[in-house]
């Protein structure tokens, strides 16, 4: 299951026992659903990192 879904409230996967579900739900911080988490944005983040900069950079040369 991917972790990303599992903490997005829209998705079919969303878990109450995810990081945000337990944070909102229950009010309680889950280091290990954190880390999880945190793995799963950065894995995407480096699937994508050349896209992401490459986007960025044209962004910020189009702002000058």
């Amino acid at each position: 299951m991917n972790h990303l879904h599992r903490n997005f409230v829209q998705s079919n996967e969303y878990s109450d026992l995810s990081f945000l579900g337990r944070l909102h739900e229950k009010q309680e911080w889950n280091d290990d659903e954190l880390i999880l988490l945190e793995n799963c944005i950065i894995d995407e983040f480096n699937k994508y990192e050349d896209k992401i900069i490459s986007n960025y950079c044209s962004f910020l040369s189009y702002r000058l």
